[in-house]
């Protein structure tokens, strides 16, 4: 019996890589899965060279780092030698799409080589994350017009990002959106009630960037004085000027950092903890934060950005601040309301079926089988 021919081979970040893309290629290599198509996850041997990564790994070291659908590694991202012999590998194997994850520009060489050496007959899918850099370098704009003009068709996970990409090529584009992940990856159980907290904590989640915004919420606890600060995340930034700035405005009592990468096993004891979720960004295309916090039911309170407005405005989910810690402020004493509290969590509950994964899975198979 004929071995059936390969449906979509997934090239990116995956397991045992950490972070949001690793998580959600696997997520995606899931659905497909499920769906009766053959896929294949390929991630890499070396990623981002050691000197140039600001965190402490670039593994999920924590005991939920397994999945069931397993990658395997042969890309090398910074090796020209080894981008012939994955082209090599992908034609022996004629898979019938070819999913590029692009979430920087760094990328664009590697798959750009890797593209030009592939049988015509390979259709080829950008799966974009991000388009306009958050901490941009002048040679962004050329490695994305490179990258996205040799692709066949480009998907996005926001409509803000497609909407950068429209500005600098023409490409057909799938406006996709960001899934929420199933909440058995968090050991979350259907029969349970996680909305409410009782606590007065709200929650800045993930690695801790300049452009993320998180001394606009610092400073913002001096303006109202009835919530308390949770940040879980690892610094990629300076920690000690956080660190000053809570000290100069005696916040120490109501601020907790949980500096490190916190894998799917423990993400639940944050969200949970906490009564509302704050995105105080500088720049935002999407956030896979936002999914989450539909995840735990968690309201939100947003920075003034087309791709994190859109949720709040659409679902009623929460609070746009105007990017003032006066107005963060103000804001967060909205979304902790207890009437209003609870009405963004019943908007939520409402909303969020149509962000599966399940659904994103369907669009993206019509998209490139042209269904």
């Amino acid at each position: 019996m004929q071995e059936k021919k390969l449906d979509y081979l997934l090239l990116g970040p995956a397991k045992p890589f950490r972070g949001g893309i690793a998580e959600t290629q696997n997520y995606l290599a899931e659905e497909l899965s499920s769906k009766e198509f053959k896929v294949e996850v390929w991630t890499f041997t070396k990623l981002y060279p050691k000197i140039l990564f600001p965190g402490r790994s670039q593994f999920d070291e924590t005991k939920n780092q397994k999945n069931k659908f397993g990658s395997k590694r042969f890309i090398h991202a910074y090796n020209f030698f080894n981008w012939k012999s994955v082209a090599k590998r992908i034609n022996a194997i004629r898979p019938r799409i070819v999913i590029f994850r692009y979430w920087t520009p760094l990328i664009s060489l590697c798959w750009c080589y890797i593209k030009s050496k592939l049988d015509r007959s390979i259709k080829t899918v950008g799966l974009i994350d991000n388009w306009e850099h958050h901490e941009p370098k002048i040679w962004d704009k050329k490695l994305n017009m490179l990258f996205g003009n040799s692709m066949d068709m480009l998907v996005t996970f926001s409509q803000a990002v497609a909407g950068q990409i429209k500005k600098t090529i023409e490409k057909k584009i799938l406006i996709g959106f960001h899934p929420i992940p199933s909440k058995s990856k968090f050991k979350i159980f259907e029969s349970k009630n996680y909305s409410r907290s009782e606590s007065d904590f709200v929650l800045f989640f993930g690695l801790v960037r300049k452009y993320k915004g998180l001394e606009t919420l610092i400073n913002s606890l001096k303006y109202n004085h009835n919530f308390k600060l949770l940040i879980v995340g690892e610094f990629y930034d300076n920690k000690k000027k956080y660190l000053n700035l809570i000290k100069k405005l005696n916040l120490k009592e109501r601020v907790n950092i949980v500096d490190k990468f916190v894998g799917n096993d423990e993400i639940k004891n944050y969200f949970l903890k906490s009564k509302a979720v704050i995105l105080p960004y500088k720049t935002a295309s999407q956030s896979g934060v936002i999914s989450l916090s539909y995840l735990f039911d968690k309201p939100i309170v947003v920075s003034n950005l087309e791709g994190l407005t859109s949720f709040v405005e659409d679902d009623k989910s929460g609070v746009v601040f105007n990017n003032t810690p006066e107005d963060l402020a103000n804001a967060i004493n909205i979304v902790l309301d207890k009437k209003n509290n609870y009405n963004y969590i019943r908007n939520i509950k409402k909303n969020k079926k149509k962000y599966s994964w399940n659904r994103f899975a369907d669009e993206l198979i019509k998209f490139t089988f042209n269904i």
